[in-house]
């Protein structure tokens, strides 16, 4: 074998078909001498035929010839050019019992006397309206074991329950199927003709599988017309409702309308006898003084002095006497019984479960008082509602003044089950200003600056917005406080004419910060206003608030001689604490006191006290000048009696409050500022200021060895100095301006905070006192909960309640005002 294949490797040699290096040979290579080639098997395929039925009839001609060979005994054919037809006659009826129409495309239709099957029928469906796989022996043979539906039942109250009407005025519900007798059935007697009478449906089956009951639309025909009949009997037994219409009401139930009013009458009399017979054998006669009394007590004339309980009395007998669930409350209850909830919510359900009152549930006061959910910021459900309640404010009604102030809450976080939120972090209403001015914006809030609205000439009293807070600053309260007032002057046509706020220094900072925005000829040494930048045209005047200015100037004395020694103040001679103090127990041991209102609160202060605005005025009034006069006969405390008595008069200048108090307490500063020629501008800019410049002056000229801190103490504090200087520059020009636009007259306090103070002092006392300072959450709420009350009413325990104590109260006068509803889901859904 070796050699062999040398010598074919020697033969490509020679034939110059040599090997090359390292590649493999493919030619001449030995083979095995069994190897045959296998015959390829190809794979088997298996196709499914599907049964074609054969065709029984060609076309028309084919059928003809096929049924004409046919014994058909009982069935008559027709033959047509393109149509071919069998009738069938029962021997009784002169229309064929069945007939079998087959045009030139094989398909067929079946009639029984007449009467033409539906399309839905069960034998076309099943032979697909053709004959072309049927044969017509078998489709006669399947009709004629067929029955025709005796359809409804013929009887009087059929016929006059279903509205019946002929073939001829086409197919309605219920037609009248009529098929003629054959002459010979009915010639011996002495009627001229005779029908077979059925009423049918119009999709009546006609050929069914049973012969004894109607078909399943004839049936359900029947029923419902039954249905109806029997709910149009009951109606009509009915007597109509009060306000029905008489005209488009049947004679039955005008009938039966009578015949229960005519029971309902007898009813009434029979019970009008029966009570005037209880009334003349159990009446007792009385004299006519005893009627009198009587008629008195009951006519409420004691009620009539205070409006609110005459209106809530007569409330309650309109209430009584009206169905549970078709109750409407007047928006004055609503807002009485939105008060007593806030106080307290258990002695509220108390009241409304003992069934002694009739009031509103709490899910109705809850959509009252929740009727948009609240959020820090300026809310637009807000705003919105501040434009519908100043749309009818008209001229200088529209020049409002603008208060913020801080108050504190409790620093803690509330899970708002709504939105899934923590409320309690720090908020000034935008996520960016939060970034931007705030380290950490999940620091936890411990204040809450509110922005209030008052109106100058009229009753406007509104929160425009709050914001969470903590250690707030000048910048801070900047972007707030300009876009409350471009609020106010776009959106809601509101005039801002003033800003009132205290003395913090974050807010003497924040009016210092518009130094840039006075006009070259300001001739002021302290920035009391600046140009409104939504209406160049205008100033926004900046006040201190007054009561404010009253209680540090009082601390101030405090602090003088006594207290934390911070000061020891001098003007000639010293102003010191112990001066008003022991007069005060001087007075104790007289048997007429001189100051009659002053008690150991007034003198004894405390932290609690030193908030009180009514503590601090009743020091520093004419009435202690007076006294300390007469005490201190050597004039060691004319200085004393000087500061208390300038201080009561700049008071006074600035709680003008009322066109007519200044008649009854015989004090010409309190009387409404209706002139800009008014004597006591002069005396605010020449006199008070000029007091407090020359006591000023004093101190820097007196002789001795006093450093400048010792020199300050001998003054009152510089934000207080500050403070008095702007205020009275503000009221001045502010008050001259608003008479030169028309209005009658000025009152002053109207630049005060007192109605923001009265309001901290709601939200502290809200919920029955539970805490005295509220969260962020209840914040919200409880602002909702005293807009709805319409009026921001005097607190009993408050800094500001000196000057509510009597009769006043916010309940004295009926307001028909309606109050914003919160709208349930299901009304919006149906929206």
């Amino acid at each position: 074998m070796k050699h062999c294949i040398l010598i074919k490797y020697c033969c490509l040699d020679e034939k110059s078909k040599t090997l090359k290096r390292g590649s493999i040979s493919t030619i001449n290579l030995p083979k095995k001498s069994h190897e045959e080639s296998k015959p390829s098997t190809s794979r088997r395929i298996i196709e499914k035929k599907e049964l074609v039925p054969s065709k029984v009839y060609k076309d028309i001609n084919d059928l003809k010839s096929k049924v004409s060979k046919l014994g058909l005994t009982g069935w008559s054919r027709k033959f047509d050019e393109n149509t071919f037809s069998l009738d069938y006659f029962d021997g009784k009826h002169a229309l064929p019992h069945y007939t079998l129409k087959v045009d030139s495309g094989l398909g067929f239709t079946v009639a029984a006397f007449g009467w033409f099957l539906p399309e839905n029928h069960h034998i076309y469906l099943e032979h697909k309206h053709s004959v072309t796989y049927v044969s017509v022996a078998s489709l006669i043979t399947e009709i004629r074991n067929l029955y025709v539906c005796p359809g409804l039942p013929l009887t009087d109250s059929t016929t006059t329950l279903l509205h019946v009407t002929d073939p001829v005025d086409g197919v309605s519900e219920v037609t009248r199927h009529t098929v003629p007798l054959c002459p010979e059935v009915y010639c011996d007697k002495d009627t001229p003709y005779q029908v077979s009478l059925y009423l049918r449906s119009a999709d009546c089956l006609m050929l069914q599988t049973s012969g004894e009951d109607a078909c399943d639309s004839c049936s359900k025909v029947l029923a419902s017309e039954v249905k109806r009949q029997k709910q149009s009997v009951i109606k009509k037994a009915t007597s109509l409702k009060e306000k029905a219409p008489l005209s488009g009401s049947s004679k039955e139930r005008l009938i039966a309308t009578i015949q229960q009013q005519r029971i309902e009458a007898k009813g009434l009399k029979d019970r009008l006898s029966g009570l005037e017979k209880e009334i003349n054998s159990n009446s007792i006669t009385v004299n006519e003084s005893l009627e009198g009394d009587i008629l008195n007590i009951l006519g409420n004339a004691d009620l009539k002095k205070t409006p609110h309980m005459d209106f809530f009395w007569q409330q309650q007998k309109k209430l009584l006497s009206s169905p549970k669930f078709g109750r409407r409350y007047h928006p004055h209850l609503i807002r009485f019984c939105l008060s007593i909830h806030a106080k307290s919510p258990s002695v509220y359900r108390e009241l409304s479960s003992s069934g002694v009152l009739v009031l509103p549930s709490e899910r109705v006061l809850r959509d009252y008082r929740n009727f948009f959910k609240p959020k820090p910021g300026f809310c637009k459900e807000n705003i919105e509602k501040l434009c519908d309640a100043t749309k009818q404010l008209f001229d200088c009604q529209r020049y409002v003044v603008l208060s913020f102030d801080e108050m504190k809450i409790q620093s803690n976080l509330v899970f708002d089950k709504h939105t899934n939120e923590l409320i309690g972090f720090v908020d000034l209403g935008d996520e960016d200003v939060n970034t931007a001015v705030f380290d950490t914006p999940t620091t936890l809030a411990s204040h809450v600056l509110a922005f209030m609205v008052r109106g100058v000439a009229s009753d406007l009293k509104y929160i425009l917005g709050y914001f969470s807070t903590q250690s707030l600053t000048s910048f801070q309260i900047m972007p707030l406080f300009w876009k409350a007032v471009s609020i106010l002057e776009v959106t809601c046509n509101l005039w801002v004419c003033a800003a009132v706020s205290d003395g913090a220094s974050s807010n003497r900072k924040f009016y210092e910060l518009h130094a840039s925005l006075v006009e070259e000829n300001y001739s002021v040494d302290v920035v009391h206003r600046t140009i409104n930048l939504f209406a160049p045209s205008r100033y926004i005047y900046f006040f201190s608030d007054a009561p404010h200015l009253i209680k540090t100037s009082r601390n101030c004395l405090f602090n003088s001689g006594t207290g934390k020694h911070s000061r020891l103040m001098w003007n000639g001679c010293d102003m010191i604490w112990r001066h008003v103090s022991a007069l005060y127990y001087a007075d104790l041991d007289q048997g007429l006191h001189q100051l009659p209102k002053i008690t150991p609160d007034h003198i004894n202060l405390t932290s609690f006290s030193k908030m009180k605005v009514n503590l601090a005025a009743q020091v520093l009034s004419s009435t202690m000048a007076l006294a300390l006069r007469r005490f201190y006969t050597d004039g060691s405390a004319e200085e004393t009696a000087s500061f208390c008595e300038m201080i009561n008069r700049f008071f006074d200048c600035l709680n003008v409050r009322s066109t007519f108090e200044h008649t009854r307490k015989r004090n010409d500063f309190l009387a409404p500022y209706s002139s800009a020629d008014d004597e006591r501008f002069d005396w605010l800019q020449n006199t008070f200021l000029v007091y407090l410049q020359e006591w000023l002056t004093a101190i820097h000229q007196r002789t001795g060895n006093f450093s400048n801190d010792d020199r300050a103490k001998m003054f009152i504090s510089h934000q207080t100095y500050h403070g008095l200087r702007m205020t009275v520059h503000s009221l001045v020009e502010v008050t001259k301006f608003l008479l030169s636009e028309g209005l009658e007259y000025v009152l002053s306090e109207k630049f005060c905070q007192d109605l923001l103070g009265e309001y901290f002092g709601h939200q502290r006392s809200s919920r029955g006192g539970y805490s005295d300072n509220p969260t962020v959450q209840s914040f919200g709420y409880n602002n909702l909960t005293i807009a709805a009350q319409r009026s921001i009413a005097p607190v009993v325990r408050g800094n500001v309640m000196g000057r509510h104590k009597g009769e006043s109260s916010k309940w004295v006068v009926v307001s028909e005002e309606p109050l914003p509803k919160r709208k349930r889901k299901s009304s919006q859904k149906n929206k």
